[in-house]
């Protein structure tokens, strides 16, 4: 089955900023930061005992944007949580799929702290198609220059769509370049 990321890593040497898997490239840094978001998604308590000061600032945005936007967690990053298509072959596993104050659809999570890319919008897009297209996106983009969430990207249900259809080409050329 193969991973949505390993899709779209045949063009990360075309798009600047673009990491082949969050944990490939991510680092100590980036799979401490996703564990403190799953944990707080999770609902469980936890201490950063010793903690690098920019992931003490990222767990505190994290934690502040979770309660004032999600109402409810429907899937966490963890391997239950694991979508796929047997069909087309493919799966993954977003970082979460919740539920926001406002709007009705279910809302796909994703963090980035790396450079911006084009790449992680059809990354949201596969997990899109995972989902039956029923799903609107949110990427937070934390920025270890700054130290803080710098922004949270809106993507919505149409812009979801799109996306998703972009990923399934990038997943037919994947396919062919594979054979």
């Amino acid at each position: 089955m193969t991973r949505v990321t390993e899709v779209l890593s045949i063009f990360k040497e075309e798009i600047p900023g673009y990491l082949q898997s969050r944990f490939d490239q991510a680092g100590e840094f980036g799979r401490k930061a996703h564990e403190c978001f799953r944990l707080i998604n999770q609902g469980k308590k936890f201490e950063l005992e010793n903690a690098d000061p920019i992931l003490e600032s990222f767990v505190n945005d994290y934690d502040i944007w979770f309660k004032d936007n999600v109402t409810e967690v429907f899937a966490v990053d963890t391997i239950e949580a694991r979508i796929e298509d047997i069909e087309l072959d493919f799966g993954g596993l977003p970082d979460a799929i919740v539920k926001l104050k406002k709007g009705k659809r279910k809302v796909i999570l994703d963090y980035k702290t790396g450079q911006k890319s084009r790449l992680w919008f059809l990354q949201l897009g596969g997990y899109g198609v995972l989902t039956g297209n029923v799903c609107e996106g949110r990427i937070l983009h934390f920025r270890k220059d700054i130290g803080r969430l710098n922004e949270v990207i809106e993507i919505s249900y149409v812009e979801m769509v799109r996306y998703g259809q972009l990923f399934l080409k990038a997943l037919d050329l994947y396919n062919y370049l594979k054979e």
